[in-house]
């Protein structure tokens, strides 16, 4: 939003946070094939692969949240995000025999990431609580809850596979600086590369894990999102105070039911929303006509917003296969995805003709019911 732009309601400042949040995701879409290239631990490489594809959905997510608020939530620029990613990118230029010690400093850049969209998610969605958007809060919630989860599971990597292996390389130069010159080390020069690379390495993470980790977040975030076993004292997010009308009622299943899944879950078939709006349409408590009404607009809305789902599963499938391809360029791995009047669109440059080619089949062989347009440009030179 332009610093210009007047704020004068708290739905004004709702619809700043989420067109902050909304480009902070879009950057960070665009980031991370290039940390999970840098990086070597298998395990920090899922794990990075499987957050792009939440990150995706976050997005998705958002477009879903400015539709409800009918506001567009693209043209401004998450300073905040644009910053981490600097850092990031200068982290992913260093060079060092000691690659564990590189991965310790990836996650360290990644943490810091998802600290600020924990604190961003939450704040925001305090906001539409406060308002009664009571969707868009639970929308909020879980990608709080997505972004809490791989922000703990950055810390495991850290501490049960790449922090020891940082430190069991450094001993190993201290090894050698023994073997090399131990007339010099008597003298006092025992300090040498490797102890330097460990003290500072160490000194670094320790201080990003445990203390000041998922863990440390969690004594803030909601109850249902606690990472510790302490019960939070003052939850972040307000509960409600009112029941919810019909309406709202059946709003929410509608977005819900299309929200409540993980990356992995984004193609199952459609048997639980369908038993979910046949229980809809025998609750008693609908006895006049407003509510019914209400609630058959509500499952109209949950078909419409059905068919986005399934676009967007088979959006994250292409994704995923792409994103999986160690051979593939940067620029192949971010090329943009869209399904429209059964149609998979691909956009974007890609390095060569034959990554122009995979990608086109791949999507093919993903989507076999759909037609592909391939309109992915080959880089000059």
């Amino acid at each position: 939003m332009n610093s210009k732009s007047r704020m004068e309601t708290l739905e004004d400042g709702l619809v700043h946070q989420l067109r902050d949040l909304f480009s902070a995701e879009s950057q960070l879409v665009r980031a991370l094939p290039s940390v999970e290239k840098k990086a070597h631990s298998k395990q920090l490489k899922e794990a990075i692969r499987a957050h792009l594809v939440e990150t995706e959905g976050h997005v998705e997510r958002l477009t879903q949240m400015g539709r409800l608020l009918d506001e567009k939530l693209t043209g401004s620029t998450c300073k905040a995000m644009q910053g981490l990613i600097e850092e990031c990118e200068e982290t992913i230029e260093l060079e060092s025999e000691n690659k564990a010690l590189i991965d310790v400093l990836l996650i360290g850049s990644a943490e810091r990431v998802e600290h600020y969209e924990i604190a961003a998610y939450g704040s925001a969605q305090a906001l539409a609580r406060e308002l009664g958007q009571d969707v868009i809060a639970e929308l909020l919630e879980e990608t709080l809850d997505e972004e809490l989860k791989a922000s703990k599971l950055l810390s495991a990597i850290a501490q049960e596979e790449v922090l020891p292996l940082a430190n069991q390389d450094s001993d190993s130069d201290d090894e050698d600086d023994r073997g090399s010159d131990n007339s010099t080390r008597r003298s006092g020069g025992q300090k040498k590369s490797g102890n330097v690379a460990k003290v500072l390495g160490l000194a670094g993470c320790l201080l990003l894990f445990p203390q000041f980790g998922a863990d440390a977040f969690a004594e803030n975030a909601p109850k249902q999102h606690a990472i510790s076993n302490t019960e939070p004292k003052q939850p972040v997010v307000p509960k409600m105070d009112r029941e919810l009308t019909a309406k709202e009622s059946a709003e929410r299943d509608a977005m819900l039911g299309e929200n409540k899944r993980n990356s992995q879950e984004y193609g199952r078939d459609n048997t639980e929303r369908n038993l979910a709006a046949s229980k809809e349409s025998r609750n008693p408590t609908l006895t006049d006509s407003a509510d019914r009404d209400a609630a058959v607009l509500g499952r109209n809305d949950r078909d419409s917003r059905s068919y986005e789902s399934d676009n967007t599963g088979r959006n994250q499938r292409i994704r995923r296969e792409i994103v999986a391809n160690d051979e593939l360029s940067t620029n192949a791995r971010n090329v943009k995805i869209m399904t429209e009047n059964r149609k998979v669109i691909l956009r974007g440059p890609v390095n060569t003709t034959q990554e122009k080619e995979w990608i086109g089949a791949a999507s093919a062989r993903l989507a076999p019911n759909y037609e592909v347009v391939n309109q992915l440009e080959t880089a000059p030179g």
